[in-house]
């Protein structure tokens, strides 16, 4: 029988990928991470190595893909941040800008 190692039918959870942007310019990570993002297909997730908590980040993913994305923080070590970033949806779920029935026209 063969060892699950090396079984290609054995049921494993693939590990994700890691997008480091400790060396990135500051200025340069956001568009990195987003354009990251986009590559994910539903379900898929990348793990982000920052040396900072990335709040700022997750507020403009909250703001840019609503309800398409879940965040895991996966721990601290030397100062540096692991974050799951995971894509739950192929498109971000629709906003509503203003409710119509409650708008009364002239």
């Amino acid at each position: 029988m063969p060892s699950p190692s090396t079984d290609p039918h054995s049921a494993r959870t693939p590990q994700p990928a890691i997008l480091d942007v400790r060396e990135v310019p500051r200025p340069q990570r956001h568009g990195r991470i987003f354009a990251r993002f986009e590559e994910l297909g539903a379900g898929e997730s990348f793990v982000l190595v920052n040396d900072h908590d990335p709040l700022h980040l997750r507020d403009d993913l909250e703001r840019d893909q609503p309800g398409s994305f879940d965040w895991e923080y996966e721990g601290t070590e030397d100062g540096d941040w692991r974050v799951r970033i995971s894509r739950l949806a192929s498109t971000a779920l629709p906003r509503v800008l203003v409710d119509t029935a409650e708008v009364e026209l002239p």
